[in-house]
């Protein structure tokens, strides 16, 4: 079955959903979207004759399958990378939608951004711009909405200098697509 067969329920501006999205445009894979207001709460499904995945971690492993993209499953950024998109999805819709204005830059985004640059630096010190291995994979597809819309919290970036050296590298991979929201660095 191709892709083509999949429906991704999705949500335009969900930061976990756009990973899939960003995904299956690096990967070449084409996909069917479905706007459901559901994907905004509970996340991206893949649905199709495969099965159904839920999940964007899942769903980029399941379109990863024969692809350089893949990481092996043992690798802890794999589990790591998921935890942390659902955690920053959380706060950034938290924020977003929220009727009261929010304390910018919460600490926990910060948190999630200083485990990122800290990773991208050891990887850099190892000769490697990506975040899991010397490849670019799922888990750096799963965290560039981490990093890319960190600005919707209004956490600078200044003090990030891997981070925005990797978002200008990610930027630049063939397929790219971009989502409303994530800024350019110049």
């Amino acid at each position: 079955m191709s892709h083509a067969d999949m429906i991704l329920h999705d949500w335009a501006l969900d930061d976990r959903c756009y990973a899939v999205r960003l995904g299956a445009a690096l990967m070449g894979r084409r996909l069917t979207i479905h706007t459901t207001s559901e994907a905004a709460v509970q996340g991206p499904v893949l649905t199709g004759t495969d099965g159904t995945h839920r999940g964007p971690l899942a769903i980029l492993d399941f379109l990863a399958r024969d692809t350089p993209w893949r990481v092996p499953t043992t690798s802890p950024w794999v589990t790591r990378a998921d935890e942390m998109l659902v955690t920053f999805s959380d706060l950034r819709r938290n924020a977003l939608l929220a009727s009261m204005p929010q304390t910018p830059n919460p600490p926990a985004c910060r948190r999630l951004l200083r485990m990122i640059e800290d990773q991208l630096s050891a990887q850099r010190h190892a000769g490697s711009d990506w975040i899991a291995g010397p490849d670019a994979s799922i888990v750096d597809i799963a965290l560039f909405p981490v990093a890319a819309l960190s600005h919707d919290l209004e956490v600078p970036h200044d003090l990030f200098p891997e981070l925005r050296r990797f978002i200008r590298s990610f930027r630049a991979l063939p397929g790219f697509i971009t989502m409303p929201g994530i800024p350019e660095y110049h």
